[in-house]
Parts: structure tokens; C-alpha cells; sequence
């Protein structure tokens, strides 16, 4: 996967970490069709089922989540299946606070485009009320992660589901 998507990675765990704090417990059991619902409302992200399967996939791989796929035999012979459990691993807790820290270090203060009445711009609020496009907003988030897992280089940690 591109770098780019590491981004997307951070709202889906942002996503799956709110929902387990919400009900007190460290799994949750969302569909795949709420979790794109909350993409789409709140970062105003759309993506495929299969594309959002491809970036859980690659946080069960990179050992931020664990996937517990539930399913049973039902009276018919047929397979039933049911939501599947998300369980947030401490590296995934761990991952978040750290990108959290990041943010709050350079002071970066996100608010919702609804709320500041913005279309296609997102405010700079380190710099005043100056507005900054998308791939502004795209540069900058893919500096914080290249600075957050190192300088660059061979020898350097790869970020989540970075191009393999």
C-alpha cells in the first residue's frame, strides 16, 4: 500500500479505538457498513467494502488490531455470519497516543469542516484562520508520519502499512 493510506489506517483505528471506549471494553464488534458510514461522516472519507477489508487486513498485519471472524452452521446447512469482533492491541493503543502527542507538540488544533462552515478548505489554526487545501493538509500529514517513524533511510521503522 502507498503511504498515503497509512492515513486512512489512523481514522479506521481512531474509529475502532472510539468504539471500544464508548462501551468500556477492548473489542468491538461494528459492520463493515457502520464503519464506512462513520468514515464517510467524519473524516469524509468514502472507500470500498473490499478497500476498507484491504486497510483492516493491514492493522491485523502490522499487530495493531486482531480480527475474531464470527460465524455459524445454520439449521438450513448454510454458513451464517456475524459482525466480526475487533480487539485493539496495546500496540494499537500505543501507535495512536504517539501520533496524538505529535499533534499536540506542533499544535495542531482539528475541527470538523461542518462546524467552521468550510467546503474545500481546512483552517491552519497554528497560523491563524488561513485556509489550507487538501494536499497541503496531504503534505503535511505525510511529513508528521515519516518524521514519527523515523528520518528515512534503510535502516529506518517502517510506518503501518507502508509500501511493501
Amino acid at each position: 500500500m502507498q503511504k498515503s493510506n497509512t492515513i486512512k489506517n489512523m481514522y479506521i483505528l481512531e474509529i475502532l479505538i472510539f468504539l471500544c471506549r464508548k462501551n468500556k471494553k477492548h473489542y468491538c464488534f461494528p459492520t463493515q457498513k457502520k464503519i464506512l458510514e462513520i468514515l464517510k461522516r467524519r473524516w469524509g472519507v468514502r472507500v470500498s467494502r473490499r478497500t476498507l477489508n484491504r486497510y483492516l487486513g493491514c492493522l491485523e498485519r502490522e499487530g495493531l488490531i486482531k480480527r475474531v471472524r464470527r460465524h455459524k452452521k445454520g439449521e438450513d446447512g448454510k454458513i451464517k455470519f456475524g459482525s466480526t469482533l475487533y480487539f485493539v492491541l496495546q500496540r494499537g493503543f500505543r501507535f495512536l497516543s504517539r501520533v496524538g502527542e505529535v499533534f499536540r507538540s506542533i499544535g495542531w488544533v482539528w475541527r470538523r469542516k461542518e462546524k467552521l462552515g468550510m467546503e474545500r478548505g481546512v483552517a491552519d489554526v497554528q497560523g491563524g484562520e488561513r485556509l489550507i487545501d487538501r494536499e497541503e493538509l496531504s503534505r503535511r500529514m505525510k511529513g508528521l508520519i515519516r518524521d514519527l517513524f523515523g528520518g528515512g533511510g534503510k535502516g529506518r521503522r517502517a510506518s503501518p502499512c507502508e509500501a511493501q
